[in-house]
């Protein structure tokens, strides 16, 4: 997010772990995308964190993984859990399931 005196900040709590690898005064690139529908992209993220936060991640398998990646995951999977997402076939036949994107920026703004 973008707050006044062009100071961006990290959106989500774990966001801002990931951001904890960036040395304070270096330079880095970024691809920067306005979000359309922010207020419901922001809503969508909250359900998914509370969800996240209610779910026992160490018991699952990902406990090698750390919290961003656990998060990423997790909303993967429900986004798959409730119908978002593409079969393909890898090369030795197996099936694989990908999430799709929820395609905020196509949808209509909340009036």
């Amino acid at each position: 997010m973008k707050h006044p005196g062009g100071v961006f900040s990290p959106a989500s709590d774990i966001g801002l772990e990931r951001l904890q690898r960036f040395k304070t005064g270096e330079t880095y690139t970024a691809e920067i995308k306005l979000t359309r529908n922010p207020q419901f992209h922001r809503k969508v993220m909250a359900f998914f964190g509370f969800c996240f936060d209610h779910w026992c991640a160490n018991r699952s398998g990902l406990e090698h993984m750390d919290k961003h990646s656990q998060f990423d995951r997790f909303r993967k999977d429900l986004t798959i859990l409730a119908g978002f997402y593409v079969q393909t076939v890898r090369l030795n036949g197996d099936v694989r399931i990908e999430a799709e994107s929820l395609s905020f920026a196509n949808m209509e703004p909340e009036n």
